[in-house]
């Protein structure tokens, strides 16, 4: 079973990886995985993503995925569900031996050149600054939620104690009777959706959508091609990619349909730049109105009812997860109006919107999924969204540290102004800190007042 399928990547929040030009197409849990006529009982019950490239299994549980390329199906046929039996989706599968087809290539965490130690993204084999190739440690484990590098025997981050993925995981599981260059793999539906996966396993074999990741990854990697040598050849190398990023640029934008063709060119462009600006440790003004513009880009491929399917609430809080990892700090003392989130989400979503209902409930979900956020209520009734690892403590004694320097006391408006949040959470942290015994209040026609609680020093 180790050569028909391989180790896939996950997110922090426990979805798969995309290559490049990947998309989710539909989702389902409670799937089992079969080989032959054998029931895998360590890979007995899982999400399965369906993309335009893969089938990927996941177990949210043990934190695992394993992903088969639709390019090695041979044949595909069902059976449907009889008394106890679920329905099954029956696939004939190339040996890895035969079919000689590498996995995708979905690495977290992108790498820095060795020489130049210029910020490349995982498409490029070769530095685009340089040309030096990437030098790949197997002794090292990049941690997926801090970057921090452990070594490849850690099971836990040393800094932030996230589960590491383990790289290198082997399937011992052995084949079925028949053809030694083909297996039979069946999926147990047990939660339904058979024929909305088999007619898009279908359209996909038919219409061969890998086909799109092979030539976008040889075009990237054309791209990067150093004309020449020395310095000359890096300047020129760097110009010309320069120059191709303006044309894509001012071409996309030219009208509506060419923005649409260029669509997966700047969705590329913009991944690469959001990456090299939230490595620079001096970000001017410049640079953060450029990573706004990119921002506003939104997210490229959002959940949907109708690709998520019954676990559609389950998916949207992996999303919203995900968008407040990428686009927030994730601060201990961070804090975030569930309304405000309600906005911004779908801004980011475009046309894709979700109600006030999903967003809620998809919030509800974060704790219960070991997600980086949860949702915590005010005794007001004001819901927010702050990260895991919150600490009152370090709230409580920032807003001292502002105190210190107002000695006229501070509203709820000055801290909103201050620490860029809202003015009701705002409110409620200081009301929290008076409740604490660590400010009080003057309630005047001016409005609340805090200051200092000056008994507690003498």
């Amino acid at each position: 079973m180790d050569d028909i399928w391989w180790p896939c990547d996950l997110t922090p929040s426990k979805r798969p990886v995309l290559a490049n030009l990947e998309t989710i197409s539909f989702s389902q849990k409670d799937v089992g995985l079969y080989h032959g006529d054998k029931r895998l009982e360590e890979f007995d019950n899982g999400t399965i993503y369906i993309t335009n490239m893969r089938i990927i299994w996941v177990n949210e549980i043990n934190i695992s995925a394993i992903q088969l390329p639709i390019e090695n199906i041979t044949h595909l046929t069902y059976q449907n569900a009889f008394f106890r039996s679920s329905a099954k989706i029956i696939l004939t599968v190339k040996n890895q031996n035969e079919s000689h087809i590498s996995p995708v290539s979905s690495t977290i965490t992108n790498w820095n050149c060795s020489i130049c130690h210029s910020l490349n993204t995982n498409a490029d084999l070769k530095c685009s600054t340089c040309g030096v190739k990437q030098i790949k440690n197997e002794e090292e484990s990049v941690c997926p939620t801090c970057t921090f590098i452990n070594h490849s025997l850690m099971t836990n981050c040393e800094m932030c104690q996230t589960t590491l993925i383990p790289d290198h995981s082997t399937l011992n599981l052995s084949k079925p009777v028949g053809d030694s260059n083909k297996s039979v793999i069946k999926l147990s539906l047990r939660a339904g959706g058979m024929n909305d996966i088999y007619k898009l396993l279908e359209n996909n074999i038919e219409q061969k959508s890998w086909v799109i990741r092979q030539e976008s990854v040889e075009e990237a990697i054309s791209s990067v091609r150093i004309h020449g040598g020395g310095v000359a050849g890096i300047l020129k190398n760097i110009e010309e990619t320069n120059k191709k990023r303006d044309n894509t640029v001012q071409d996309s934008f030219a009208d509506l349909e060419s923005l649409m063709e260029k669509a997966s060119e700047l969705t590329k462009l913009a991944d690469i730049l959001t990456s090299k600006l939230s490595s620079s440790q001096d970000v001017s003004i410049e640079q953060q109105q450029f990573q706004n513009i990119i921002q506003e880009l939104g997210i490229i491929q959002p959940v949907t009812k109708k690709s998520s399917g019954s676990s559609y609430h389950k998916e949207l809080a992996k999303e919203l997860s995900d968008f407040l990892t990428k686009y927030s700090i994730q601060s201990p003392s961070s804090m975030y109006s569930l309304c405000d989130i309600f906005c911004i989400f779908n801004r980011a979503r475009g046309i894709s919107l979700v109600s006030p209902d999903d967003v809620y409930r998809a919030s509800m979900l974060l704790e219960q999924l070991s997600l980086p956020f949860r949702l915590r209520e005010f005794e007001s009734g004001i819901m927010v969204l702050q990260p895991s690892n919150h600490n009152d403590d370090l709230v409580a004694s920032r807003i001292l540290e502002l105190l210190t320097e107002r000695p006229n006391g501070i509203t709820p408006s000055d801290l909103s102004r201050q620490e860029k949040i809202s003015v009701l959470v705002a409110k409620e942290q200081l009301l929290m800190m008076e409740k604490s015994g660590l400010t009080c209040r003057d309630d005047t026609i001016q409005g609340l007042i805090f200051y200092p609680n000056l008994f507690l020093n003498h």
